[in-house]
């Protein structure tokens, strides 16, 4: 049975075989749809991924090579992400050059070995020190796997707003909040990602309780603002809270709240 790490690398060409558990390749970037971004990686910043777009256009070429690790039979990037998003970028539009990238692949790894091999490539450049630690795998994974459920399990990705640094509540930025539940994991302990979700729902039902609680649609917006000044509410902002019952948004340090 092919798995979907095989069938990628069957189209692609052995350049040199390290060793039996490290090969580098060249791949037509057509073929790497499938590869994704590893869990452990800070999620790529949609600013340099469209410098790099428009390098690799303006060069017709994918510059250097892409760090990749299989794991259970798929493959992931763990050093190269914005260049990876970039090649995505391009198979989605509608450029017909044909690019080649060089891939190093890890074969047959595991979360450990991945993690050390990351940590090697990066000793030689600043990282924030969350990204330092030995349990760093765990909290990332934590982080952006509980995340994507809040925002798929509730239908808040009408609510993300990439682009925007600060963007006016409820709407939110997947990054800013990625950088709260670190400042937050730092001093709690997390090992299960539904607990998290399921404690991060309460607040969210605390908080809809206590906007309720007020009779919101029987007020102006003056009152709301004043009744509700942790919420900074308005009647706008009310609509779209009760649309995809998203309250925790709302206020910045939510987190905070989880008893």
């Amino acid at each position: 049975m092919k798995t979907i790490s095989k069938t990628i690398l069957k189209k692609a060409n052995i350049i040199y075989k390290i060793c039996k558990k490290e090969t580098i390749y060249l791949i037509k970037i057509k073929h790497m749809s499938e590869i994704a971004n590893w869990d452990c990686n800070r999620i790529p910043d949609s600013k340099r991924i469209d410098e790099i777009y428009k390098w690799i256009i303006d060069n017709e070429q994918i510059p250097g090579i892409l760090s990749l690790t299989e794991l259970d039979n798929k493959l992931y990037c763990y050093d190269g992400g914005h260049r990876l998003q970039a090649i995505k970028n391009i198979n989605s539009s509608n450029i017909k050059k044909t690019y080649k990238c060089l891939i190093h692949v890890l074969h047959e790894s595991n979360s450990e070995e991945t993690y050390k091999r990351f940590n090697d490539l990066n000793k030689l450049i600043e990282l924030p020190d969350i990204y330092k630690k030995l349990n760093t795998y765990k909290i990332s994974y934590i982080i952006n796997k509980c995340i994507d459920k809040l925002i798929t399990d509730n239908g808040w990705n009408s609510l993300h707003r990439s682009t925007c640094n600060r963007p006016r509540t409820p709407y939110f930025n997947k990054s800013k909040l990625i950088d709260i539940f670190h400042e937050f994991l730092e001093t709690k302990n997390y090992d299960n990602i539904d607990n998290l979700y399921n404690d991060i729902m309460k607040v969210n039902d605390t908080y809809k309780q206590e906007i309720e609680l007020v009779k919101p649609d029987t007020l102006s917006t003056y009152m709301l603002k004043k009744r509700l000044k942790k919420y900074n509410m308005t009647k706008v902002k009310l609509q779209l809270c009760r649309k995809y019952n998203c309250y925790v948004t709302l206020v910045d340090n939510f987190l905070n709240d989880i008893l």
